[in-house]
Formats: structure tokens, C-alpha cells, sequence
């Protein structure tokens, strides 16, 4: 196993962008992909991976590795049923679906998830990776791209569009059913949109396209209470209450899950995913309430360098949140407060 070493110079300039974070779907995918009853992939044991994995670090990474995978099947059988509106489902194994998506069948789609990786331009012909957890959706004809490492295409200039629908990615495997309510909202909204807005035209097969956030946001923000998650922070109430003007409340995850499934009108709260627009991790705030996402907030200037490939350690490590892995701090609440005004 390769070692990854990351240095990273964070500026002190915390920028907030009106920009969403993922590329929304071609507009003629979109309306075809309405279409089609989804396939929902589920997950499956690598045995020889497994094999490899007692050996190199025992009984308790094997059971990790297990328990990750059943908690994703779960998560995903509990999950569809209540929160995907869109189109048909069905649940199939990889074989089941990797039948279908030999076949060519045009009645299907597939939504499918696994590690894989991002990358983000540093300069010409330079790209690093980040090892991510990435949900994506394919017209079933094209789905045979979801096994491989990378989702989008690497270009000697620039990073291209992959041939899914739509794509998200986390820093790890999503672990409770209110992350995997944030996904199926994004998913569908960003589908939904882009039957109208999505771009048209062959170039755009290759492009991404990151709208604008709608200007109402800032006055949505300014209507709700702000959910700060406490469990993954360095500083409290006094240094929060420096720098944000607006209602907010300090939130136990448990009771922010909870405020997430029960679609509280009153709050908005802090997720965090891989941006496309900046080709980096980044924080947003969410409307719990629509699952709308209202403003990005960028972790501060970053330059990188990262030698060897990502480790992978979250295939067989504990279950944590992903969002534990937020680096967030007062400043980002002041790029929110700025964002908001008076």
C-alpha cells in the first residue's frame, strides 16, 4: 500500500460563491434518463480482497470492511423507498446489473457507488488525486464507466465530463439515513432542473455546467436558524457569536439527523462534498427543507502537492461520518455572515 503525503497552505481569505457544486446533467440525458426505471446497484463482498485484507491486517479490518458494506445496503433499502419521487426502482445486484447493462437495455438507468477518485488541476499537464466515495448515475448503455477509477476524463489541458448523468462525491461512505436523504435530493433536483436549464448542444457532452445560485438564498439564510455542527469543532458559542449575526443553534448530530429526516422548515445546516466547480473539497449550506443548496463556502486559498495515491483506509475502518473530515472554522461563518449582509 502507497503512502499519501498532503501539504497544504491554507491563506488566511475565506471565500463564499453564489456557484452550486455539481455539474448539472445535459439537458436531452436528463429528459431521456426521467424516462427509465433506475437500477439501484447494491454492494458486494470482494472475497480475494478479503483474503488479502486478513492477512495484511487482520480479523477486525475484515469485519470493518463487512460491516461498512451491509450498513450501505441498508442505508440505500431503507433510504429509496422514502425519498426517491423521480422515476421507477429497482434493487439489483452488480451481477443482476452488470446483465443489464450488457444488454444495452434502454428501458433502464443505473445508480451505482463506490471509491474512486477525484482530481484537481495544478498546472499544465499536473493533476492530483483525492480518493473519494462518488455516486453516480448512467443511462444504462453508458453505465459500463461506474467501475472504473475515474468518473471523468483527464485531457492534457483539462478535466472533462464523464458519461454519467449526474455525479456527487463525499470523503467517505455515507453512514446514517440523513446523508443518504442529502444525496437522493441532490440527485433528483439537479436531474429535474436540467430537464429545463440543463446546457444542449454536442460540446457540452464534455462540459461541465455549474450555474449560479439562485440570489434568493441570502434571503433564505436570513430566515433560518443555522445548525452548526458542535460534535466536529475547536471553538464554541463566544467565538461563533464574533463573527455570525443571525439565528443559529450549536447541534448534536444525532438531533441535527433528526431535524434533517423530519424536513425542519426552520433550519439550514453545513454538509460538506468535493466540489466541481473548484476542483476541491468545500463546505455548503443546505436547506434542510428543500435540500436546496444556498452557498458554497471555499476552505481558503489552497495550493497542493500530493506523492503517491491515496490509501484508501476508509474501506475498512470504523464507521465514522464523512463529516467529521470538515475543516471549519469562525472565519467561514464570517464569509457566511458577509454573504448574508444586514
Amino acid at each position: 500500500m502507497k503512502n499519501i503525503f498532503f501539504f497544504l497552505i491554507m491563506c488566511s481569505c475565506i471565500s463564499l460563491n453564489t456557484y452550486a457544486q455539481f455539474s448539472y446533467p445535459i439537458q436531452k440525458v436528463a429528459i431521456e434518463f426521467q424516462k427509465r426505471t433506475l437500477i439501484v446497484e447494491l454492494q458486494e463482498k470482494d472475497e480475494k480482497y478479503m483474503t488479502k485484507l486478513k492477512k495484511k491486517d487482520g480479523e477486525e479490518a475484515v469485519d470493518n470492511y463487512v460491516s461498512n458494506i451491509d450498513n450501505y445496503n441498508r442505508l440505500v433499502k431503507e433510504s429509496f423507498p422514502k425519498y426517491w419521487k423521480t422515476t421507477p426502482f429497482e434493487f439489483k445486484t452488480k451481477e443482476e446489473t452488470d446483465d443489464i447493462v450488457k444488454s444495452g437495455d434502454k428501458k433502464y438507468a443505473v445508480f451505482s457507488a463506490g471509491w474512486r477518485a477525484e482530481k484537481r488541476k495544478q498546472g499544465t499537464d499536473v493533476y492530483i488525486e483525492f480518493e473519494v466515495y462518488c455516486f453516480t448515475t448512467y443511462l444504462a448503455e453508458k453505465a459500463k464507466k461506474r467501475d472504473k477509477y475515474y468518473s471523468d476524463n483527464q485531457g492534457s489541458m483539462n478535466i472533462t465530463r464523464g458519461p454519467h448523468v449526474f455525479k456527487l462525491s463525499l470523503a467517505s461512505k455515507p453512514v446514517s439515513e440523513a446523508d443518504f436523504k442529502f444525496i437522493i435530493q441532490q440527485f433528483q433536483l439537479h436531474t429535474e432542473k436540467a430537464t429545463t436549464i440543463g446546457k444542449t448542444g454536442g460540446i457540452w457532452k464534455t462540459a461541465f455546467f455549474i450555474p449560479d445560485i439562485s440570489f434568493k438564498a441570502k434571503k433564505i439564510l436570513k430566515e433560518k436558524k443555522l445548525s452548526i455542527p458542535k460534535d466536529y469543532l475547536d471553538f464554541g458559542e463566544p467565538e461563533i457569536k464574533e463573527v455570525y449575526k443571525h439565528p443559529f443553534e450549536l447541534t448534536a448530530s444525532e438531533k441535527e439527523e433528526q431535524l434533517i429526516l423530519d424536513d425542519s422548515k426552520e433550519y439550514a445546516y453545513i454538509n460538506y462534498v468535493w466540489s466541481e466547480k473548484q476542483q476541491y473539497w468545500a463546505i455548503i449550506v443546505v436547506d434542510i427543507e428543500s435540500g436546496e443548496i444556498l452557498a458554497r463556502i471555499g476552505i481558503g486559498g489552497v495550493n497542493a502537492a500530493v506523492f503517491g495515491i491515496p490509501t484508501g483506509l476508509d474501506r475498512y475502518a470504523p464507521i465514522i461520518s464523512y463529516r467529521s473530515k470538515i475543516f471549519f472554522k469562525p472565519n467561514h461563518l464570517k464569509a457566511i455572515n458577509r454573504f448574508i449582509g444586514k
